[in-house]
């Protein structure tokens, strides 16, 4: 397996890597009948997401996919990526569409190259700035920083999560299942 990459949110202008989310209402790109294959074995979905907060409220800004066959999302027609878009995709879609999203967000920034994992998604401690942004009906209710917090998890356990915690199938398996789950409020 390998490590995946993480979808993107711009928040207060500047991009941040989705190491968490948990709620009711994200838009699967599913829903528009895209028949999505793999992109590469880091990007297993077929799809890279960008969200943005733009006053105060969620939008789906954009997605890019690798597809069978390019249609249109809501009378919204596909592009080609362009050259500073990911070589892995074939198709583009700028959306801002609103997204009714009630739950929470982990973003973060500032990625610890010694702190890379070669499997699922990339652990929250392992960026130095991370923030909490919580949603109701697609709004923001809540901003809460919680760079210390991972700081301190760093210096506590570097290796909480970097490996199962045993070779035995069962620790593995479900090691495996957590690293490739975004749902931060289900992990330890």
């Amino acid at each position: 397996m390998t490590a995946q990459i993480p979808d993107t949110f711009i928040y207060k202008g500047e991009e941040y890597s989705i190491v968490g989310e948990s709620g009711d209402g994200l838009i699967n790109p599913r829903e528009f009948k895209l028949e999505l294959m793999m992109a590469s074995t880091a990007c297993w979905r077929g799809y890279l997401l960008t969200y943005e907060l733009k006053d105060n409220q969620l939008l789906l800004k954009k997605l890019l996919c690798r597809l069978k066959e390019k249609i249109a999302i809501q009378e919204i027609q596909p592009k080609t990526p362009g050259k500073d878009e990911s070589y892995m995709f074939n198709t583009k879609y700028d959306l801002n569409l609103p997204v009714k999203f009630t739950g929470s967000f982990l973003i973060a920034r500032d990625f610890i190259r010694e702190m890379y994992v070669h499997m699922g998604f990339p652990r929250p401690m392992a960026f130095r700035d991370v923030y909490r942004l919580e949603f109701e009906d697609g709004k923001l209710t809540l901003e809460k920083d919680l760079s210390e917090q991972m700081k301190e998890q760093r210096e506590n356990d570097i290796m909480k999560d970097a490996q199962p915690n045993s070779p035995s199938e069962v620790d593995v398996s479900e090691w495996i299942n957590k690293t490739f789950s975004l749902d931060h409020e289900k992990k330890d």
